[in-house]
């Protein structure tokens, strides 16, 4: 059974929240990362590695497939995340993660590609 209490710092979530820090100490090559902002800001700029999924049943129909995977769920502030990660682990899936912070930290981190880069 999923555990019952909401997480995070910023946006309260039942998926795990991932922070900056967590980024910073590497911790990014754990996850498979699920990019859930608008496809036009994603083609401008995403995280390195990243799918971007417009479709919440994409990513529960991948996380139950793929019950291994770390599955991190990225926006622009952490809060549709939180959201969309609640609903996920509501559903079943127990593999799921949320950034809880903004995506502004990527760039910071040095971690995006952007359409310049392309």
């Amino acid at each position: 059974m999923s555990e019952t209490s909401f997480k995070g710092k910023n946006n309260p979530s039942l998926a795990n929240p991932i922070y900056p820090q967590d980024i910073a100490q590497g911790r990014l090559s754990e996850f498979k990362v699920f990019d859930i902002r608008d496809k036009s800001d994603y083609d401008f700029a995403h995280v390195r590695e990243s799918r971007n999924f417009s479709n919440a049943q994409d990513i529960y129909q991948y996380a139950l497939q793929n019950k291994n995977a770390k599955i991190l769920l990225v926006c622009y502030s952490g809060h549709t995340a939180s959201v969309l990660g609640t609903h996920l682990v509501e559903a079943g899936c127990e593999n799921i993660y949320y950034f809880d912070d903004y995506f502004t930290h990527f760039e910071l981190l040095g971690l995006l590609n952007t359409q310049q880069e392309s």
